[in-house]
């Protein structure tokens, strides 16, 4: 770490939580003009859902105790 430091401080009112909140149930988020999906998996998010539902029983040594 070098030092930096970033902080996100959001707006909760109702109204932008309202406009949010339409905006994100909007179809035009998801769907082109040409009805096509706007959102499409990429190669790390096939990889992250490949990972999920692998089988990890066959060679558990490779996994340690969890430290917390």
């Amino acid at each position: 770490m070098d030092g930096d430091q970033t902080s996100v401080r959001g707006i909760y009112s109702i109204e932008a939580n309202a406009e949010l909140k339409e905006q994100l149930n909007s179809k035009r988020h998801f769907i082109n003009l040409g009805g096509s999906n706007i959102m499409e998996t990429t190669n790390e998010g096939a990889q992250a859902l490949y990972n999920l539902t692998m089988n990890i029983n066959s060679d558990a040594s490779k996994f340690t105790d969890p430290e917390f």
